[in-house]
């Protein structure tokens, strides 16, 4: 069963896995472009300065936890989050089902991306050989990426530009009616993928510790993670408080 909960009034779907899975085997028998995102601390608090941003995620169809810090988000607003999905999951979950299901996979990539398209498809390939797969590089939306994911008729699209960008552009798309069932923004997922990142060990990923094996690996992001580990929870039980005081005694 999937609650929904607001976290800086940006919506949230708690669901297990299993209900995830059937959420999106519905939205795979459908012929509108369904949208998936995987918010995380970093997404929410962009949403919270960025209007315009938090309706495109509103106006998403799943918004999936992605970040151990939206559980505590969640507690210190006086909510709860039983699960959380990386986007990392989310994408090779979705490469194993298009694989064996037989779907069409096209990925719209970044031309900054660090794993380049070529990389990605070969990457891709071979760990799923049987897979259709397309892609198009491009920073935005253009005639040719039109024509291109018409042409293929992808049943799941990928974008890898990192928010907010790639939940924007999917947005439009749906707006634009293209032929599709699921647009699934990942980022940097498929640089996992192609070895360029490397994830943190399994046991740092259940305890909520990723964000210590990317400092440790990537230092500069220092300032990105303060804001996730630090300026986020402070934030939620501020607006917590806020909205607590505002309610009728």
């Amino acid at each position: 069963m999937t609650q929904k909960i607001t976290i800086l009034d940006t919506v949230i779907h708690d669901c297990s896995e299993s209900d995830l899975y059937q959420e999106i085997d519905g939205f795979l028998r459908q012929t509108k472009l369904k949208l998936l995102f995987t918010p995380n601390p970093e997404i929410c608090l962009h949403a919270r300065q960025n209007k315009k941003f938090q309706d495109v995620l509103n106006q998403g169809d799943m918004n999936i936890p992605d970040g151990f810090g939206l559980k505590i988000g969640a507690f210190l607003s006086g909510q709860q989050i039983q699960h959380r999905h990386t986007g990392s999951d989310l994408t090779k979950y979705l490469l194993q089902l298009a694989h064996d299901r037989r779907l069409t996979i096209f990925i719209i990539n970044h031309p900054d991306s660090l794993s380049s398209l070529i990389e990605i498809k070969k990457s891709v390939l071979n760990d799923y050989p049987n897979l259709k797969l397309h892609g198009y590089k491009s920073a935005d939306i253009t005639n040719d990426l039109l024509d291109h994911i018409n042409n293929t008729k992808p049943d799941i699209i990928f974008t890898t530009h990192g928010a907010p960008i790639q939940e924007s552009l999917l947005h439009q798309l749906r707006d634009l009616n293209i032929t599709a069932k699921l647009g699934l923004g990942v980022g940097g997922s498929f640089d996992f993928i192609t070895g360029r990142q490397t994830r943190a060990p399994e046991i740092m990923r259940r305890l909520g510790l990723e964000w210590l094996f990317r400092l440790y690996k990537q230092p500069k992001r220092i300032n990105r993670i303060f804001k996730a580990v630090i300026v986020f929870p402070l934030i939620c039980l501020k607006h917590s408080l806020a909205h607590k005081d505002r309610k009728p005694s």
